[in-house]
């Protein structure tokens, strides 16, 4: 199963706090691309692909190199959990693939790093999860990553084979999240 290890970055072009959020430029670079960065600098990642109903978000995937799916709008409201965007990403590649394990990014979490992704997959494996998340210091879930088998995106109920990891990554919501990661990142290296 290591060998299907697949990164989708779900990431839809409405936003009610900050207008365009995941292309906002942060150090120069649109948000998203870097989580793509991170991603693609995984060790353990094989492929990547940017779920979005905006053009504007594939193309800035297109031009980091990542492929695209394009999210009906139907799962691009408000009120719809990301898992259905991942649902049908997983769909998607299916009828193209065998899929593994799959590693849900956050597009709005740009100080995420492959380390923190190679440390979530790890865990998957060493410890013989179905599902590892990401917690920020203070242990809530800062939905930076969630790595899970196959089986585990279509479960209607939580797993009980399931792990953390704690990392720094920030989850952008509103202005003041803004302004603390531009600080934040304001000497990050984008390669």
């Amino acid at each position: 199963q290591k060998k299907n290890i697949i990164a989708i970055i779900p990431a839809r072009s409405g936003s009610k706090r900050i207008r365009n959020k995941n292309i906002i430029k942060i150090n120069g670079q649109p948000m998203i691309s870097w989580t793509i960065n991170a991603a693609k600098n995984s060790k353990l990642i094989n492929q990547i692909y940017v779920s979005s109903d905006s053009k504007k978000i594939l193309e800035i995937a297109k031009k980091n190199n990542v492929k695209t799916i394009l999210r009906p709008l139907d799962i691009c409201k408000d009120n719809v959990p990301k898992i259905e965007a991942i649902r049908h990403a997983v769909k998607f590649l299916e009828k193209k693939q065998k899929v593994g394990v799959i590693v849900s990014l956050q597009a709005n979490s740009p100080n995420v790093t492959a380390v923190d992704i190679d440390n979530c997959i790890s865990d998957l494996f060493l410890k013989k999860k179905k599902e590892v998340i990401s917690l920020d210091r203070k242990l809530n879930q800062n939905a930076a990553i969630r790595v899970m088998t196959k089986e585990t995106v279509f479960n209607e109920y939580l797993s009980t084979y399931f792990s953390c990891t704690i990392n720094d990554a920030m989850d952008i919501h509103d202005k003041k999240d803004l302004n603390k990661i531009k600080k934040i990142m304001k000497d990050y290296v984008f390669k």
